[in-house]
């Protein structure tokens, strides 16, 4: 199977050892990964702020991207959720069809792996205690459901342990916590108690973008837990 990695702009900029990370995996499972340099964001961030015009200039190489591969992984649930969702809204110029055909290519991460490639265990190994924190937009956008808490409990000597609102918003929420940055943080410290409380070493999620958030709420109350990308934990030997 030959398939397109989507890197999205905050693992580009900020993570590129989680796009690295994807590759591995996707490599373990098999498939032959293809990357466009080309590729730019998605539009989100100006589509969620109003201004649909940019969202269409700065997305629109995106459907000329991945013209022969039978899918399109993103290692984020949020870029993903836009891709597969929203496109249609901005594009409003092109032709519904082309829109959906390139839509039902994009998949998460997990869901490519559970879903279309039938696989939960990747050899992957590492010794901790580890923690799951459900994005919003893998979670209710995607409905990608346990698919990343399945490949986590295939994990060896993983302890993979509850955390208390797992599927409460983290606060960051893109230009959210930009618009609203004391509600931002006051949800972000929300989560950090449920990290506390589940004793995690590691908190694991599917977005860069969450766990860049709750690194930071972290650090500023001392709170000495690692976040780690889903992704670099299924690449791990």
């Amino acid at each position: 199977m030959k398939v397109g990695l989507f890197v999205t702009c905050v693992i580009d900029q900020f993570f590129p050892e989680v796009a690295w990370a994807a590759v591995k995996v996707l490599k373990k499972a098999g498939v032959q990964v293809c990357f466009d340099p080309a590729q730019t964001c998605c539009g989100q961030p100006a589509f969620n702020s109003g201004f649909w015009s940019e969202a269409r200039r700065v997305s629109s190489g995106l459907f000329d991207l991945f013209p022969d591969v039978e899918h399109i992984v993103v290692p984020s649930g949020s870029c993903a959720a836009m891709m597969r969702n929203h496109l249609a809204e901005v594009h409003t110029d092109r032709d519904p069809a082309e829109i959906r055909k390139f839509s039902r290519r994009v998949m998460e991460l997990s869901e490519f792996l559970v879903r279309v490639c039938g696989i939960e265990d990747l050899s992957a190994s590492m010794r901790a205690r580890a923690t799951y924190h459900d994005s919003c937009h893998a979670l209710r956008d995607l409905n990608v459901g346990d698919a990343p808490k399945r490949l986590l409990k295939k994990v060896r000597d993983l302890e993979l342990v509850d955390l208390p609102g797992a599927d409460q918003c983290c606060g960051f929420g893109g230009l959210f916590s930009v618009k609203y940055p004391e509600i931002s943080a006051s949800m972000g410290s929300d989560k950090l108690r449920g990290i506390k409380q589940s004793g995690a070493d590691i908190v694991i999620s599917a977005d860069m973008s969450c766990l860049m958030h709750l690194k930071g709420l972290m650090q500023r109350q001392n709170l000495n837990v690692r976040t780690m990308h889903l992704a670099q934990v299924l690449a791990s030997d």
